[in-house]
């Protein structure tokens, strides 16, 4: 009878862990999903600024300005809401405003520098007798 009793033993201490593990299981999946919405929410509401094209075209100074500017969440998308959900808003609205940035700054460049160099070549024919 006792070896009966040993073996079930492992299964008990299983089921118990179980029982006592679940509750927070479930707590920490309804706090990463507030997480995964916030990061969903703040790739959403990540904007281009045309601005930053517009940086971009004045010269190089423009996207290492977009380089090192890091953009910031707005304040009213956060009211409310959980540490979780504001922690992934955050991260993900950063994250795709920078990529945004740099790529706009980026075309500006490649644009600003082609008119330059449009403009270069034109006053070059236009001084040749």
């Amino acid at each position: 009878m006792t070896r009966i009793l040993h073996r079930g033993r492992p299964v008990a201490i299983l089921v118990a862990a179980v029982l006592l593990l679940a509750p927070t299981l479930a707590m920490a999946q309804t706090e990463g999903s507030d997480y995964v919405q916030g990061q969903e929410d703040g790739e959403r509401d990540a904007k281009p600024n045309y601005a930053w094209a517009f940086a971009g075209c004045l010269s190089i100074f423009g996207f290492i300005f977009a380089a090192t500017y890091d953009p910031s969440v707005p304040r009213g998308a956060l009211l409310g809401k959980s540490a979780e959900y504001a922690a992934g808003y955050s991260e993900a609205y950063k994250s795709r405003s920078k990529t945004l940035q740099l790529t706009y700054a980026g075309i500006g460049c490649v644009v600003g520098s082609a008119l330059w160099y449009a403009l270069l070549v034109a006053s070059a024919d236009s001084s040749t007798p």
